[in-house]
């Protein structure tokens, strides 16, 4: 969409496959299987240290940050989520003896981020509720001001949450309850959002008239240094 000069970023997504794997050093094309166990791995890294870094964030000074916005030197934190998660210091942890390059990491950063900062607003509305829950009635008082007005689907789910918490604590009420308080952090798939990846790790390009990713993959699972990881993959 274009006006007076203008262009409008649109945003897409598509499902694709591999067609062609290859060392980066020997030429060598790489077998279906062996590509299978490469991303498999890669995969799996990056979701085991994306749930690893959730469960040592989930509690409630997590989601005070992102609420305010701000790292503990008062600077608006930045938008993407990998600088973010830099900026306060918030680093994945990966097994011993495995070589892991910063463009995985920022993958698994921004991952952590995104989920976090979706689950913050989720955070504040709890907290907002609970004041508002009746653990006898099993109800939620009308809202007193629009600021704590909430979709009602929304308030539904966490009105099934408070309601399990009071059972389990005997019908007791606690006057401020967070998103740490009434669930667990949440469960992440095996997935690679590759935007926040660099040129290094992944490149799109138009060819021709076709639309080509570029992957760059580990030569074998569990690198232990960094010239493991020189396989490369267009699909």
């Amino acid at each position: 969409m274009a006006d007076a000069g203008f262009t409008a970023l649109r945003q897409f997504s598509f499902t694709t496959r591999p067609y062609l794997a290859v060392d980066d050093e020997t030429g060598a094309r790489i077998g279906r299987g062996d590509l299978d166990v490469r991303v498999g791995w890669l995969l799996n890294l990056i979701s085991a240290a994306e749930a690893q870094m959730l469960s040592r964030l989930w509690q409630p000074a997590t989601f005070d940050v992102l609420a305010a916005g701000c790292d503990n030197h008062g600077r608006t934190l930045p938008m993407h989520g990998h600088v973010a998660a830099a900026r306060l210091g918030w680093t994945p942890h990966y097994p011993d003896g495995i070589y892991v390059p910063s463009r995985v990491t920022r993958v698994v950063t921004a991952q952590a981020v995104g989920t976090l900062r979706a689950l913050a607003y989720r955070d504040t509305a709890i907290t907002a509720l609970s004041a508002r829950f009746d653990p006898a009635t099993g109800r939620i008082a009308a809202p007193t001001t629009a600021a704590e007005y909430v979709p009602p689907g929304f308030a539904r789910g966490v009105v099934r949450q408070l309601t399990a918490r009071s059972h389990r604590a005997a019908g007791a009420a606690d006057a401020r309850l967070r998103i740490t308080d009434v669930q667990a952090p949440p469960r992440t798939s095996a997935m690679a959002r590759l935007s926040a990846a660099d040129r290094q790790l992944a490149q799109l390009a138009v060819t021709g008239h076709e639309l080509v990713l570029t992957v760059k993959l580990p030569t074998c699972p569990g690198p232990a240094r960094r010239g493991g990881r020189s396989g490369a993959v267009s699909g």
